[in-house]
């Protein structure tokens, strides 16, 4: 019986990709799957591929044109069989050789659909540490109610520092949203939501690369954009759609505010064009009706958006408080 696929998508991966395999074959849980896709390299990666496909858990798919990794991880979880799934990074690697035995056992003793864990984030040329990527909310609590994933959802948005219940993935339909790279997102979302409970494992499993020429970084600042306005009005018409809007209506509307407005302050390209095209999106929205929940400034500042006023916009320092604030 498989325990664990692993899902990695592969696109020029030749400078790391034996390295991240050989980590996951490392490990001491031994009833893994390894499911490699290779998204139409055009470097060595296909025939470093070649090695590990005499090797019983691996498999390998070879993509004939380039389709993103959101379609190369929807075509991973067709073909995985494991009682959970982990999406791991071709560049980044696992902590340790005991993740996937730890996180299993952590994820059976609690019969819980999703396991997050808290990451290290390293310079991929120094293997310097930059930061701990951790969730905010408590380690080894139980969480299914709406308040409580409502926490959730306000929390750093990965899919690789989880293990999902592949039953649970399957049952529920949950895919990628294809032919964009902001994919993380609208999974984020859906699984959580959908979900029927979801726990934090208080260890560092994960070790995330950072590296200068990778997807997140080489994309034009507008075109990447353009993918986060796709992935942010998917989630509000799933909301709409499937009745679940009322419930995270607060923690949606200033996600999708604030997240706009982050983004809108890193484009420097065709930023009046932007800010109409953002303010067109979020007209929608009565603002005073969350007033409570967020910093007068902010306040301020999402009012000149709604309305449309570029300039008193532009005028406002981004350096505000969190958008949240604490309710005991």
């Amino acid at each position: 019986m498989i325990k664990i696929s692993v899902i990695i998508p592969i696109y020029n991966g030749e400078k790391f990709i034996s390295k991240c395999i050989d980590n996951v074959l490392e490990q001491s849980l031994k009833e893994i799957e390894i499911i490699l896709i290779d998204d139409c390299s055009t470097d060595k990666t296909p025939e470093i591929l070649k090695a590990y496909q005499s090797k019983q858990n691996i498999k390998i798919i070879t993509n004939k044109h380039n389709l993103g990794p959101a379609i190369s991880r929807n075509l991973g979880l067709e073909l995985a069989a494991g009682e959970y799934i982990h999406f791991l990074d071709s560049d980044d690697l696992l902590k340790n050789n005991l993740v996937y035995l730890n996180l299993y056992d952590y994820a059976e003793k609690n019969q819980v659909d999703i396991v997050v864990f808290d990451c290290e984030k390293r310079n991929f040329i120094t293997n310097d540490l930059i930061k701990i990527i951790s969730w905010e909310v408590p380690k080894n609590k139980i969480m299914s109610t709406i308040e409580e994933k409502t926490v959730c959802l306000s929390q750093r948005i990965f899919v690789w520092n989880k293990i999902y219940k592949s039953s649970f993935i399957k049952e529920k339909n949950i895919k990628f949203l294809s032919q964009i790279t902001d994919e993380d997102r609208y999974f984020h979302w859906i699984s959580i939501i959908k979900c029927s409970s979801i726990i934090v494992y208080p260890m560092i499993c994960y070790i995330y690369m950072e590296r200068e020429n990778s997807l997140s970084h080489t994309e034009t600042n507008y075109g990447r954009f353009h993918h986060i306005i796709i992935a942010s009005e998917s989630i509000k018409n799933f909301l709409i759609e499937e009745s679940y809007f009322d419930n995270y209506k607060i923690v949606f509307v200033l996600f999708y505010l604030k997240r706009y407005c982050r983004d809108f302050r890193r484009n420097n390209e065709r930023s009046l064009e932007l800010f109409h095209k953002i303010s067109d999106l979020v007209s929608w929205i009565k603002i005073e009706e969350y007033k409570d929940y967020i910093s007068y400034m902010r306040y301020i500042r999402y009012k000149y958006l709604i309305n449309k006023n570029y300039i008193r916009f532009n005028l406002l320092n981004f350096n505000f408080e969190k958008t949240f604030k604490v309710h005991k």
